[in-house]
């Protein structure tokens, strides 16, 4: 009888896993995830607002429908992908895509129209069919908030706090209140570079004319806008030469005693022209200009610029704290040697090798008698640490002195005191 039982239990087994096996197994349903995002968390009244929604899934999307409802008097609909149409508070989403894919995004613009909270959500349970079998996903949403502020006061603010040009120099100096300004520049010059720097840091610059400039005088325009919408037009008028300036000659001098050398006569020792596309200077030594590549490095403290010599605009490098200093770099080439910098003097009108220490540049002068010694910083440092040893020690030997007298002077009298108490007693 048992036998019999486990021989029917046996069978029992047997049917189940057959059964389970060929029974056909129930799959369960794609999964998706709707979701709102924005990089504002609020705006306020008159701004726009940028919604991105977002579909993720764990299978490839055939095609997506849903409704998105907002408050129509708090937002403005404005644009959003060819996928999303509708106006008025309801907006349609639905989308067939060509290339399935596991996720996709679409973005809404809104402009705010009423301070408050205003809530962004589906209407009801958007619809995501799997682009393989064309079922219906399962789907899980969320809908977004959006706060909306008091409009925001915009600055009329159309000051500029700096201004500066090149080649050339502003004529008067750059002042706040200065709109109008002048400047002169060489034959060579067809275009002005402009920085201009608002005071307001949300305003904005533009700039017309400083581009193909010709002959006589142009206008440049530099209009700046502020937040609010107001503009004011700064005016500058760039005088262009209408010819090359004649190099200055030195006329022939009676011999007569030696005087010293006038800015004429430096003048005459110095030559600059422009031959076939190349500037070329001649101090004793002809120095034809080259133009730094790429892989050349602009000495440190040093930038880059525009200067005008007897009418020739050159490239050249200046102090980047002293623009004005009388020493400036130029890069040019000697007949048979590598292009290097060398340092032109314009009070003295000479060329020179860049050492790479400018005349005036972080040097600290000191007199010993007669004689006046330059010493870099760093030598200035040391004897100014040396020196304030010298002080500490002798400070120090002082205190000890002051210290030991004192103490001469405390035995001295407690013993003088000592003396006559004995006499009185």
């Amino acid at each position: 009888m048992k036998k019999q039982q486990r021989k029917w239990r046996w069978a029992v087994i047997v049917f189940l896993f057959i059964a389970a096996t060929l029974c056909p197994k129930k799959t369960e349903a794609a999964s998706a995830t709707v979701s709102f995002s924005s990089q504002e968390e609020s705006v306020a009244v008159g701004e726009e607002l940028s919604i991105e929604i977002m579909v993720e899934t764990d299978s490839l999307i055939g095609s997506i429908e849903g409704y998105l409802d907002y408050d129509n008097n708090m937002l403005e609909y404005l644009s959003g992908a060819k996928a999303v149409s509708g106006s008025n508070g309801t907006l349609k989403l639905a989308a067939s895509l060509s290339n399935p894919a596991e996720s996709k995004s679409y973005k809404v613009t809104f402009r705010a129209r009423k301070k408050g909270n205003c809530i962004i959500e589906f209407s009801e349970q958007p619809v995501i069919y799997e682009a393989e079998t064309e079922e219906a996903m399962s789907v899980s949403y969320e809908d977004i908030s959006i706060q909306i502020e008091k409009a925001r006061i915009l600055s009329n603010n159309t000051k500029l706090d700096s201004l500066q040009i090149s080649p050339g120099t502003l004529e008067p100096s750059f002042a706040k209140t200065v709109r109008s300004y002048k400047t002169y520049v060489g034959t060579s010059v067809d275009r002005m570079t402009i920085s201009a720097v608002p005071s307001d840091a949300d305003a904005t610059v533009s700039v017309q004319g400083n581009e193909n400039l010709v002959e006589g005088e142009n206008l440049i325009t530099i209009t700046v806008t502020a937040p609010s919408g107001r503009q004011k037009k700064y005016k500058l008028y760039v005088q262009k030469e209408t010819a090359q300036a004649v190099e200055p000659v030195s006329k022939p001098k009676k011999k007569t005693q030696k005087k010293q050398k006038t800015e004429k006569d430096l003048d005459a020792d110095f030559q600059i022209s422009a031959k076939n596309g190349k500037i070329i200077l001649k101090n004793r030594i002809k120095y034809t200009l080259v133009d730094l590549d790429d892989s050349g490095k602009i000495p440190a403290g040093y930038v880059k610029t525009k200067l005008i010599l007897y009418g020739i605009t050159v490239t050249a490098y200046t102090l980047e704290q002293d623009l004005e200093n009388d020493f400036i770099l130029m890069y040019a080439k000697r007949d048979g040697e590598e292009p290097q910098f060398y340092q032109y003097d314009r009070a003295e009108k000479t060329i020179q090798r860049f050492s790479g220490i400018s005349s005036k540049s972080s040097g600290t002068k000191i007199v010993v008698g007669q004689e006046e010694k330059e010493l870099s910083v760093d030598e200035y440092n040391n004897k100014v640490k040396k020196l304030s040893m010298v002080v500490g020690i002798s400070v120090a030997l002082a205190l000890l002195f002051a210290i030991g007298m004192l103490n001469f002077a405390i035995k001295y009298f407690s013993s003088k005191a000592g003396k006559v108490d004995e006499l009185y007693r």
